[in-house]
């Protein structure tokens, strides 16, 4: 299944009337383990680090490289995405990195 953007993923769960979850990952195996859940229902999600997950990855590159291969080889529609961007330029370094879907979150 393709990796896809936000907007597709709630353009269609609006038409549908669903919901789509996201879920936070701070490792490899909790992503394939959501990703896995997902596939058993059938259902589309948000893959998300936030942050700190991040650092738990290797950073914004490796954490990009790794839901963006999980999202593609998915069977379900996989939205891989930056939660609570404290700043403008961790949100830049996910675009150049390959997220799909970014929440800025100015409170700080």
């Amino acid at each position: 299944m393709p990796l896809v953007g936000a907007n597709e993923l709630l353009a269609a769960a609006e038409r549908g009337g669903y919901a789509v979850p996201g879920f936070n990952v701070s490792n490899l195996e909790m992503a394939m383990g959501v990703i896995d859940a997902a596939e058993a229902r059938r259902a589309p999600i948000f893959l998300q680090f936030n942050p700190s997950n991040l650092d738990h990855f290797g950073g914004v590159e490796v954490a990009a490289a790794a839901g963006r291969v999980l999202a593609a080889r998915a069977s379900v529609p996989v939205a891989v995405h930056l939660d609570h961007a404290p700043s403008l330029d961790l949100v830049r370094q996910a675009i150049r990195a390959g997220f799909t879907s970014i929440m800025f979150d100015g409170s700080t």
